[in-house]
């Protein structure tokens, strides 16, 4: 059996501490002596592969000259979470891949997406998705949609609150002059983009 994938936040905690460790100009082998472990062990946290300790993790952020209290314990929360995985992992209706991106984007400060045919699922009616995963060459039950369409829409959770992300969305005209689902479903789109368009401002 494989062994399950490190979730997002475990990654880009692994991510930070390498490029920490390689600003401070300091190798896996002086990370390994500072904290009192093999060399392996520096190479399996920095590869996702394994978790550090809090009390690890404020001494090699320490020894990489990191002195600001705030950012350590904001790193730190990162740490505690590392074994979390997303709401749509947890869920289990999509793919890992697509789990993974959901991930990234309920933890990213910015998003950006260009969208030459369709609209941008975050910006998408519920109506609008459905009948996308309706047009799928793979064809599903009537459920699996529900749960996909659920997911979608769990998804734009993210754009709202204080701490909603910058979004910069740019819709080709052929996602705007699209036909999917009819005139009905397409017309209910477009005002949504106008309203959300007009909420960001």
């Amino acid at each position: 059996m494989s062994e399950p994938r490190p979730s997002v936040r475990r990654r880009r905690l692994a991510a930070l501490l390498a490029r920490l460790r390689e600003g401070a100009g300091k190798t896996p082998e002086e990370a390994a002596e500072r904290i009192g472990c093999h060399r392996s062990k520096i190479s399996r946290i920095e590869n996702a592969r394994l978790g550090v300790s809090l009390s690890e993790l404020r001494d090699l952020m320490t020894f990489y000259g990191i002195d600001d209290s705030s950012y350590i314990e904001e790193v730190a929360s990162l740490a505690r979470r590392g074994t979390e995985r997303g709401w749509v992992q947890r869920l289990g209706v999509a793919l890992p891949s697509y789990a993974d991106y959901i991930d990234y984007e309920q933890t990213a400060n910015y998003i950006r997406s260009y969208q030459p045919m369709l609209i941008a699922g975050l910006l998408q009616t519920a109506d609008y998705a459905r009948e996308l995963f309706h047009a799928s060459p793979v064809r599903m039950p009537p459920h699996r949609v529900d749960e996909l369409v659920t997911v979608r829409m769990q998804r734009q959770e993210v754009l709202a609150g204080e701490s909603a992300p910058q979004v910069c969305v740019i819709e080709g005209e052929g996602a705007l002059r699209g036909q999917v689902g009819g005139a009905k479903v397409m017309r209910a789109q477009l005002e949504h983009l106008q309203a959300m368009g007009i909420a960001s401002r």
